[in-house]
């Protein structure tokens, strides 16, 4: 999903990297939880660039580091999603489909291959052992074709 984004030109990075630093003197003296995640919200949502947005998340932590212990569980889910968008408003249509197909397996990572009611019954037949490993393959693939003393001997 990182693709290279196209650096504007040097006078709109100068700009932005002085609204960074204003973002941060802003925070540093106000040290108000409510007004840095209004700040970063606003910088944030301004930002037209996918250079810029890159240098923003860059810099957020040491942004925002004097706070991060008084904000509340909401204001830190507020900043997170404002992260977010910045990181996908920028996607291509190739970008977007990707992080879809990323997000399905991720997900599938976590589906079983037989539900609750198989793996019992399985158990009640076979034991534990084979009710064990029924959503792992690696370990079926394994447990049904051991390796041989020749395959032992040549990883050793």
């Amino acid at each position: 999903l990182d693709v290279a984004t196209e650096k504007p030109d040097d006078l709109t990075v100068d700009r932005y990297r002085r609204s960074i630093a204003d973002l941060k003197a802003d925070i540093l003296l106000s040290l108000n939880p409510n007004t840095a995640a209004d700040k970063v919200a606003e910088l944030a949502r301004s930002t037209s660039h996918p250079y810029l947005a890159e240098m923003l998340r860059d810099d957020l932590a040491s942004v925002l580091a004097p706070i991060t212990g008084n904000m509340k569980p909401e204001q830190r889910q507020a900043i997170a999603r404002e992260v977010e968008s910045l990181r996908t408003r920028f996607y291509t249509p190739e970008q977007v489909e990707a992080q879809k197909a990323l997000v399905f397996v991720e997900s599938s990572k976590s589906w079983s291959l037989f539900d609750g009611i198989v793996q019992e019954n399985i158990r009640n037949q076979f034991g534990p052992n084979v009710a064990g490993i029924l959503n792992n393959p690696e370990a079926i693939e394994a447990r049904l074709n051991p390796p041989t003393d020749s395959e032992n001997e040549a990883s050793a």
